[in-house]
């Protein structure tokens, strides 16, 4: 199982910074205090972010994919860890193909007595 790389983000004092997250991605802050905000919701056509302020050795998970903004208080270090895999989930897709094809290893002869 590959282990997922941690992108670490170094902020100087009041620098924002927009990133791509992914659902289940941990921001954790190393060191100095930060302001994040979003993922964007969208609410009756208006766009609706949620708004954090961490301070150092705190952690937040992402709940929804999207961008959010990273803004530092003061000088900041920033570890983006993403969700570990879920063992198996790959799986699934083969297991539904190997179904599918035994079901029209089965119907075939049966298409073929089904008049014209």
């Amino acid at each position: 199982m590959a282990i997922p790389v941690t992108e670490i983000l170094l902020l100087g004092r009041g620098e924002a910074r927009l990133v791509r997250v992914e659902r289940g991605i941990t921001v954790l802050v190393l060191a100095g205090p930060i302001h994040i905000h979003g993922p964007l919701v969208w609410l009756a056509e208006t766009a609706l972010g949620n708004r954090q302020h961490l301070a150092p050795e705190h952690a937040l998970t992402i709940e929804r994919s999207g961008w959010v903004e990273i803004h530092a208080e003061a000088a900041a270090r920033v570890a983006l860890i993403p969700p570990l895999p879920i063992p198996g989930r790959g799986k699934s897709s083969t297991l539904v193909a190997r179904i599918q094809g035994q079901l029209k290893r089965w119907l075939r002869p049966v298409h073929r007595l089904l008049p014209r």
